[in-house]
């Protein structure tokens, strides 16, 4: 009956989301479902993807939004969208040979970093942590000041920061899926009711910059 009737659901609902998805959608979907559901509380947490892994496992979250490199996703997952990772710097930034690269990036145990130290190990390229962030803005913020060199999402690149062909055409970098994981194990009518609109309005906002990108 709660399905059925959705303007009469009640209850908690715990949404964990990494900030490698875009907040501004995320916002605009728990807006929008809170409009249409106000009895519902709706909690939401955002943290790197591991650690909302992490959280959802021990029974803290309901529904999470998160990112994993193609091919990864567990059976819990459902694809939401993929899209490319970069080597990231200023436009005026060039690579010299020989030279220890500055790297920005996110936590220690961020799947990212890890995979950036990875590939620059292997390409014998020396570098340097030059700043730990957890923040899409504050790495942002960073690479446009010259700081250093920083691995991004497509869905979170500003225009000031130009992707690297160099380090790129070096050091190619798989794509990610943005996935999406809900609680299947209790029952929560807020979460089907949420979800229905994650998945329209989030999907749509996807194509819709593979339109713009593809544009420009």
């Amino acid at each position: 009956m709660a399905y059925f009737s959705p303007s009469a659901l009640r209850g908690k609902l715990r949404v964990g989301v990494t900030e490698h998805i875009s907040l501004t959608e995320v916002c605009s979907v728990i807006a929008l479902f809170t409009h249409h559901h106000p009895e519902v509380d709706v909690q939401l947490v955002v943290e790197q993807s591991h650690l909302l892994r992490q959280h959802f496992s021990e029974g803290g979250l309901d529904i999470i939004l998160h990112q994993d490199f193609t091919g990864m996703a567990s059976g819990e997952d459902k694809v939401l969208w993929t899209e490319k990772l970069y080597w990231c710097a200023p436009p005026s930034w060039r690579y010299a040979s020989g030279n220890r690269l500055k790297l920005i990036t996110w936590g220690t145990d961020c799947f990212y970093r890890r995979m950036a130290e990875e590939k620059l190990n292997q390409a014998d390229i020396t570098f340097m942590v030059m700043l730990e962030c957890p923040s899409v803005a504050g790495m942002l913020a960073a690479i446009n000041a010259g700081l250093g060199v920083g691995i991004m999402n497509e869905f979170s690149i500003a225009k000031p920061v130009s992707d690297l062909c160099e380090l790129e055409q070096r050091m190619p970098l798989p794509s990610v899926d943005c996935l999406l994981r809900v609680n299947e194990h209790r029952y929560n009518p807020a979460s089907e009711a949420f979800c229905l609109i994650l998945s329209r309005l989030m999907q749509r906002s996807a194509k819709a910059g593979d339109i713009n990108s593809s544009q420009s």
